[in-house]
């Protein structure tokens, strides 16, 4: 069977349709950006009685949205150890609350909504591949204890596969994110957001108000949020560093694993999320992440992630569907850029692999200092912060991990699409 170019969630996938902007419009806020972002915005600005225009580009979800591996986590790109090295317990413990907010904020809005997602809540296990790895493990569980979240370092068999032990952060989550979308979009749109596909914009001037310009029309608004996967104009410059990442669906017979999403410690990192089927249970699963700026061929990429993919499944029978690559913007600090800039516009860029929760976050952070509402996790995700010494030197020992254990290695170790013994 030949293995599908695309992403799982493009398979059968209904969502609502919208016409380009064809006239110019006044609005409180226009959103530039039709991804989890820029809908969530939408959605709760309308809510709020904000007279709301969203514009993108191309088609809802049509980037990162499309492509992601839909995990919902509190646990971030950056272990604990190096946020409370880089930023301290408190400020930690606050980023680490900030995504669980984020799960039980969309939990809440697939419940009140009666989305049909494929929401799940389930634990996320983070696991080690070599006695070393569990060393550190055994440390954020440690530092994970004293910020109040529960992190239980376990070992055994559990999970059915080889490791030398666990985190186990129950409370977790995964969804459809497309369908997830569609149906926010459409929620949005019934509470009077004006949606428009197909609609890029050439240019914002001025500064509340603003004036947002498109080849067929112009929108005046006091406020602009840009929720774009990689801002399109320069200012301000967010310090980020580019990546790719690589998944494949695959199939595997019912039960071998718990339902959950999983990570490992390596550097650079896999994932995989389990979801159980009727006759089948589905894997998806990612890893050789690589700076986009170096060029690897992608099918040796997706031949040493096929490599680690049999090293978890061992005897097990599988066949891999689909297989596709997605983009990853890692901010130089570790944290997320959201809020609002000198520009006047507000920003929300640089989510590593946790868009979906960041999604959320920026969503309330930015709508509530637009409504003048008390603000939430104040300061965290600042725009306009510097890198401090201390995140400098921590993130680039990961780059310098992730380059060696990624591009080198796999620019070296296969040939061809072959694997070199």
């Amino acid at each position: 069977m030949t293995i599908k170019n695309e992403s799982t969630w493009d398979v059968d996938m209904a969502m609502p349709r919208f016409s380009s902007l064809a006239r110019s419009i006044v609005a409180d806020v226009v959103i530039v950006g039709g991804g989890i972002t820029g809908v969530s915005c939408a959605y709760l600005l309308s809510k709020a009685g904000k007279k709301v225009v969203l514009l993108e580009e191309s088609l809802l979800g049509s980037g990162a949205t499309g492509v992601t591996t839909a995990f919902l986590t509190q646990y971030l790109d950056t272990s604990l150890s190096k946020l409370v090295q880089m930023y301290g317990k408190k400020k930690t413990a606050m980023i680490a609350e900030s995504h669980q907010f984020a799960i039980n904020e969309i939990n809440r809005i697939v419940k009140t909504h009666d989305f049909d997602c494929e929401f799940v809540r389930c634990p996320n296990y983070i696991y080690a591949t070599s006695r070393r790895f569990a060393e550190g493990l055994k440390k954020e569980g440690k530092i994970a204890k004293s910020l109040g979240i529960s992190l239980g370092y376990k070992e055994g068999r559990a999970l059915k596969f080889r490791n030398y032990g666990y985190l186990e952060l129950i409370k977790q989550g995964k969804f459809h994110p497309m369908k997830y979308l569609s149906a926010l979009a459409r929620t949005a749109s019934n509470q009077g957001t004006f949606i428009f596909e197909g609609t890029s914009v050439e240019d914002i001037e001025g500064n509340s108000p603003f004036v947002v310009k498109t080849k067929k029309g112009e929108i005046m608004a006091r406020d602009v949020i840009v929720a774009t996967y990689s801002p399109f104009n320069r200012k301000p410059y967010f310090k980020k560093v580019l990546y790719k990442s690589y998944v494949l669906e695959v199939e595997i017979p019912l039960d071998c694993f718990k339902e959950g999403i999983y990570e490992d410690t390596q550097s650079p990192y896999h994932y995989f999320r389990v979801d159980k089927g009727l006759r089948k249970d589905r894997m998806i699963i990612g890893g050789e992440d690589h700076r986009s700026d170096i060029r690897v061929h992608s099918s040796k990429s997706f031949e040493a992630l096929k490599d680690y993919l049999e090293g978890i499944l061992q005897r097990v029978d599988y066949k891999i569907v689909r297989r596709w690559k997605g983009p990853i913007i890692e901010p130089v600090d570790g944290l997320a850029y959201i809020g609002k800039s000198g520009d006047g516009k507000y920003y929300a860029t640089g989510f590593s692999g946790n868009g979906m929760t960041y999604s959320i976050i920026a969503a309330h952070i930015i709508t509530n200092k637009i409504l003048k509402k008390k603000e939430i996790f104040p300061s965290v995700y600042d725009v306009s912060r510097l890198p401090s010494l201390n995140s400098l030197i921590g993130k680039g020992v990961d780059y310098s991990k992730e380059l060696i254990g990624g591009a080198v290695k796999n620019t070296l170790v296969y040939r061809k699409g072959k694997r070199k013994e």
